[in-house]
């Protein structure tokens, strides 16, 4: 066993959101991002690393964008009774 430093020569600011925002729509990651108090958009996202419970975020989203974190899974079951029920996205 050994104990390995790499050294990284230059840093780079990621986008992460709590991994609970998270959600699944069709085997693919969704977040909803909130555009109203009463409304939120779904948004399929590409997903980076998760450490420490939240996950980096590489494109969909971009930063400052109010995600919904708790209670996300309600909001999916309720825009996915939505398209049941044959309303519009």
């Amino acid at each position: 066993f050994a104990t390995v430093d790499i050294p990284v020569e230059q840093t780079a600011p990621i986008l992460a959101i709590p991994s609970s925002a998270i959600q699944q729509i069709d085997g693919r990651p969704v977040v909803f991002v909130r555009t109203s108090d009463v409304e939120f958009q779904r948004r399929e996202v590409q997903t980076g690393i998760e450490a420490q419970g939240f996950t980096a975020i590489r494109a969909g989203l971009t930063a400052g964008e109010p995600v919904v974190s708790r209670g996300s899974f309600l909001v999916k079951t309720e825009f996915l009774k939505h398209l049941i029920e044959g309303g519009d996205e």
